[in-house]
């Protein structure tokens, strides 16, 4: 069996842990179990990062579609006046 959890209670001196345990079995009867417990601060606070940095990129890629939106939209203002004079400029020729 494998998990996750909190050693101890939740307080300020608990921190997060993974945990294997293995039944000790005699006679095909249960005697016990070996439990394993692996301390996963450093793999949660990676985790943490991650979501924080996944956030800001999300964020980030929002206000570049905002700029590009607005980018084309400034830049084909003045191509539709070039075409404009282009087209009267051929019904005056």
């Amino acid at each position: 069996m494998c998990g996750m959890r909190y050693f101890g209670e939740r307080t300020i001196s608990s921190f997060p842990v993974a945990y294997t345990s293995t039944p000790i079995k005699e006679d095909g009867k249960l005697v016990g179990a070996v439990v394993t417990f692996r301390d996963i601060t450093e793999r949660k606070r990676a985790e943490e990062r991650l979501a924080y940095a996944m956030a800001d990129l999300a964020r980030s890629n929002a206000e570049l579609e905002q700029f590009a939106y607005i980018a084309s939209h400034d830049l084909q203002e003045p191509l539709r006046m070039v075409a404009s004079f282009v087209q009267l400029f051929r019904k005056t020729i």
